[in-house]
């Protein structure tokens, strides 16, 4: 278990973090700040008490506490009326649905964003000095070696996810949340909720445009429905690089990238996985465009310069069905540059944001939420990204982390 000090910093930044939220509600009566609110239902989802009512018990029963580490982190008293008792049912509900869920993940989002520029700077120096080593110097600390990514640059993760129950006003479909994700550090580093899943790649080119000039040059990866000339061109204005996949929704491009001679070239880079009830071939190819006969109509994704092909060969070991998946994809220059075994990399680390979502929706319990309603669904769906992220930063594990916390939460809370 990480010592109680690292514990304390964490939720104190989650707090700090929230500081910065601004009040929608009428100073005059103010009992409890809503940056204390997110704090406080912050705590709850971590102790898996995430409705209502079991929230306001849990919060009631650690007033104490839970005012302390407020009044440590914010460097300032909490009212008389605030310190006799926790909040209600009734107040959490108000804070659910009054609370703009907009405001609140982009102060979320872009604490990680500060997060994350400090972890790659510390990885470049990390690099620095393993290179040096190779010349005779000493690395500081051997054991970061094994947790650092073997990546030339970062890798930004995006990808929807919708919401299970939670209804689109606008549209009558489940509402997504976009997210820009970095399968590196754990993190999420910007989001945006749509009201369905048409509106992905309008709502990726938002968030490169807005919160991706801040992170250091990378290489986006994500699926067919997130590639667009649009978004490629607003990757290429803010100086970063892609792997997108491609499939039939693309095109005259599609139809020419499938209908190429791939039998006929062998595999650059081939990886085989065993485990969660199966075993699992991938073999990667590579052509750059300027070897297909039409190059031209690769002209609309600005930057485009290498076609993947990636042919997975899965065994089901429990019955030993066998199965064949091919997918495609198209990068830039720096992905054309790319080793064999890092670009395969890149593909395969995309689909860790899969895992993040589970954890989400599973382990903290967003599928099986009571809670619905547009507005307070996105502020605990939030919530929940928060407590996965503190989860892997502390114990590598979301699920130990909940469980340590939810036995005894003075351990991690009093410093």
């Amino acid at each position: 278990m990480p010592e109680s000090e690292q514990c304390f910093a964490a939720f104190d930044l989650f707090f700090r973090s929230a500081l910065q939220l601004p009040e929608y509600r009428a100073r005059r009566g103010l009992r409890y700040p809503v940056g204390f609110l997110a704090g406080l239902y912050f705590c709850a989802i971590a102790a898996r008490r995430d409705s209502q009512m079991s929230a306001s018990i849990w919060m009631n029963a650690h007033w104490d506490l839970l005012a302390k580490l407020w009044e440590k982190s914010s460097g300032s008293r909490l009212s008389e009326a605030a310190r006799r008792r926790g909040p209600s049912q009734a107040t959490l509900s108000r804070y659910l649905q009054g609370c703009s869920p907009d405001e609140f993940a982009w102060y979320r989002t872009r604490a990680e964003r500060i997060v994350f520029r400090q972890r790659w700077q510390a990885f470049l120096k990390l690099r620095r000095e393993t290179g040096r080593k190779a010349m005779g110097a000493k690395v500081n600390d051997r054991r970061k070696l094994s947790r650092q990514p073997n990546k030339p640059i970062p890798q930004y993760a995006l990808d929807g996810k919708a919401r299970a129950g939670c209804v689109s006003e606008a549209t009558g479909r489940h509402e997504i949340d976009l997210t820009l994700y970095s399968p590196d550090t754990k993190q999420v580093l910007a989001q945006r909720t749509l009201a369905d899943k048409e509106g992905e790649p309008s709502a990726a080119v938002s968030i490169i445009l807005a919160e991706a000039r801040s992170l250091p040059k990378g290489i986006f990866t994500g699926d067919a429905g997130i590639l667009s000339p649009r978004v490629v061109s607003a990757l290429a204005k803010n100086n970063h690089d892609f792997i997108f996949g491609i499939k039939g929704n693309a095109g005259n491009v599609f139809d020419v990238i499938k209908s190429h001679p791939w039998d006929r070239m062998p595999f650059v880079s081939e990886t085989f996985f065993k485990g969660h009830g199966r075993g699992e071939m991938r073999g990667l190819k590579k052509i750059s465009v300027s070897s297909f006969e039409t190059p031209e109509l690769f002209a609309k994704y600005k930057g485009v310069a290498v076609v993947f092909q990636v042919t997975r060969v899965i065994e089901k070991l429990s019955s030993g069905e066998m199965g064949k998946e091919v997918s495609y994809y198209i990068g830039g220059g720096e992905a054309a540059a790319l080793t064999s075994r890092e670009a395969q990399g890149y593909i395969r680390d995309h689909w860790g944001q899969e895992s993040f979502h589970w954890v989400k929706y599973v382990v903290l319990g967003q599928d099986a939420s009571h809670q619905k309603r547009n507005n307070g669904s996105r502020i605990l769906g939030i919530l929940r990204t928060s407590v996965a992220e503190v989860g892997m930063r502390l114990f590598g594990s979301t699920k130990r982390f909940v469980d340590h916390f939810s036995a005894d939460p003075r351990k991690m809370l009093e410093k």
